[in-house]
């Protein structure tokens, strides 16, 4: 015989004419904390600092202080101590913070309110999604893993949204899908499932969001389309080997605004534009797909001289500008520019920011490597992850007959340093050298220009480099060390 009642767990009265005070006490704390539960907070893991007798909280899965080691377990405050109850089937308890009813059962509190008014609550995607034990019967499922199990809860009906793509895996006894074949889900897609006794799910309907019946790729349409055929929405598949489809106004006589199907050079599939203005080409070829922009088309499409090609993005993501082949020297970069004018512009009117900003996240890997006529690089700037450096070419294997080199005293000696203020903006340069009298000195330091006079317009300045002259100082100081040395060693 068992000393407690079986639901409430109310001691059972001894067998005299004696009543214990606290056997009593007792049994009126449990029906005073399970009568009409009245819930603080529901799956609270910390216990609050200053409780009021007869707050009550269904604790959380990580309990900590007093209320360790008793996880999803009813706390209620008696005395300013708290008295641990296990739930049980058909228990009520509301909540008055958030209007929650809620009812356990099955190791699962259900709220009431919830599955009434029809409330959506969000669960994740994961292989087993466990939707019977959400507690709501309208739910968004979330994220893009493969489900392949609704759980095993019993006697559920539950209302589905779907967020996103993700695979709904037939089980021909748990998961019970249309047509017996697995479901690729899309974002707007609702379906209604229920489980049976044993626990297994079945889809009761399935309603795509374009439209569609749930296991149909696309509407497969026959026959021929005319300008009085009725309207289509959704996905349309077609299939020939002329254009399928052209649409213009009348002002493009001889032309099309947009045309679908294969082109007579075989590279376009679908175009958006005028055979007499500018395109967008989508295509494929032996290389894969790529979509075209061609501009100032003097030509009918797919005839020779049909414009003129501005871009290409290619198959394998690249975006080339003045080339159709991504490979050669730029070791198939992401992004290639190949004319004969400026190859790339950057451009920031802005008052801050930047024109141009490079990231690495591993020394070796350079900011830029530079290349000239082909694949020999000439130089690049690199990072050691504190400082900058930029590099020219001083591989010892690309050099022959090396030796000490000459004096460099008569160079520097010749050159001039000037001072002068800018014409743009009349700054002032106190030290200074001029390319074109450096020229005639020491022009490994000078890139020339064009030969216009002051005054005439300049189509291509003269520039300089001040790094070329590093060696020749070294040099200097070099000869001024040793002639220095032999000095103080005589007598």
């Amino acid at each position: 015989m068992s000393d407690s009642t079986p639901r409430l767990g109310l001691p059972d009265l001894p067998d005299t004419p004696e009543l214990y005070a606290d056997t009593v006490a007792d049994a009126f704390a449990r029906l005073d904390a399970f009568t009409d539960l009245c819930l603080k907070g529901v799956f609270v893991n910390t216990p609050p600092s200053s409780p009021a007798d007869g707050d009550a909280y269904i604790v959380g899965g990580s309990p900590s202080g007093a209320w360790s080691g008793y996880p999803y377990k009813i706390a209620s405050c008696r005395d300013g101590a708290w008295t641990m109850l296990a739930p049980f089937d058909g228990l009520r308890a509301f909540v008055p913070a958030t209007g929650a009813l809620l009812v356990y059962g099955g190791g699962v509190w259900t709220d009431w309110n919830a599955l009434l008014s029809g409330a959506e609550s969000s669960i994740a995607s994961a292989a087993t999604c466990d939707i019977g034990g959400a507690g709501t019967l309208v739910l968004a499922v979330t994220g893009s893993t493969t489900i392949t199990s609704f759980g095993t809860v019993a006697n559920r009906l539950r209302l589905l949204r779907f967020a996103g793509a993700l695979t709904l895996t037939h089980n021909a006894t748990s998961l019970i899908l249309p047509g017996g074949a697995d479901i690729v889900t899309a974002a707007g897609d609702t379906a209604m499932f229920s489980s049976d006794a044993a626990g297994n799910w079945r889809c009761r309907h399935y309603s795509r969001a374009d439209g569609r019946m749930v296991n149909m790729a696309a509407p497969v349409f026959t026959g021929t389309l005319t300008a009085a055929a009725a309207n289509f929405s959704g996905a349309v598949s077609l299939n020939a080997a002329a254009p399928l489809l052209s649409l213009a106004p009348a002002s493009y006589a001889g032309s099309y605004k947009t045309q679908l199907g294969a082109l007579s050079d075989a590279t376009g599939i679908l175009v958006f534009g005028n055979s007499a203005h500018n395109e967008i080409r989508a295509g494929a070829t032996a290389a894969g797909g790529h979509l075209d922009i061609f501009t100032n088309n003097t030509a009918a499409i797919g005839t020779a001289g049909d414009g003129i090609r501005a871009a290409r993005f290619a198959a394998d993501g690249g975006l080339l500008v003045g080339t159709t082949t991504n490979g050669g020297w730029t070791a198939a970069a992401k992004m290639a520019v190949e004319n004969g004018g400026p190859g790339l512009g950057l451009y920031n009117n802005g008052s801050t920011g930047w024109a141009l900003s490079a990231r690495v996240d591993n020394s070796a890997v350079a900011f830029a490597q530079f290349y000239y006529n082909g694949s020999t690089g000439v130089g690049s700037i690199t990072t050691n992850g504190t400082a900058t450096a930029y590099n020219t070419s001083s591989d010892a294997r690309l050099k022959d007959n090396i030796r000490d080199a000459g004096d460099a005293g008569a160079i520097l000696d010749a050159l001039k340093v000037r001072q002068w203020e800018w014409k743009a903006n009349g700054a002032h340069e106190a030290f200074g050298f001029v390319a074109q009298e450096e020229q005639g000195v020491y022009a490994a330091a000078v890139t020339p220009g064009d030969d216009g006079d002051d005054g005439d317009a300049i189509t291509r300045q003269w520039s300089r480099d001040d790094s070329k002259l590093v060696p020749l100082l070294v040099k200097e100081i070099q000869s001024l060390r040793a002639r220095l040395a032999a000095l103080e060693a005589a007598p």
